[in-house]
């Protein structure tokens, strides 16, 4: 597993987990996605879907088959690549429960 601090303020973990993004105001706008890096400030994901920039997304893992998470977040930058398009999210805002949800989200990744 790899860290990477860099000039950010939290550490991200690299990763590879497959999560549904879905529009806050529209949960029928969603798409299957993957987690490149994640940390308690935000990810990096990457998916067919194009979501706005500042655009409010619902993020729900699945790790282990059964433990769910859902996360509110933000896009705060997005890339069109090759084959897919690239995003920043922001967790910004999150209440006390989801932050616990994250924390464990991430050490659970960091196992895998």
């Amino acid at each position: 597993m790899i860290f990477n601090k860099g000039r950010r303020k939290n550490r991200r973990v690299d990763t590879h987990v497959l999560l549904d993004v879905s529009l806050m105001n529209d949960a029928d706008m969603r798409s299957k996605a993957e987690i490149i890096n994640i940390s308690m400030g935000g990810a990096n994901f990457a998916c067919d879907f194009l979501f706005g920039e500042n655009t409010g997304v619902n993020m729900k893992f699945t790790l282990h088959g059964n433990d769910v998470y859902f996360l509110p977040s933000k896009i705060v930058w997005r890339k069109k690549l090759t084959n897919t398009n690239s995003y920043g999210i922001s967790f910004s805002g999150l209440t006390k429960y989801e932050k616990k949800q994250l924390k464990k989200l991430i050490k659970k990744i960091r196992v895998i």
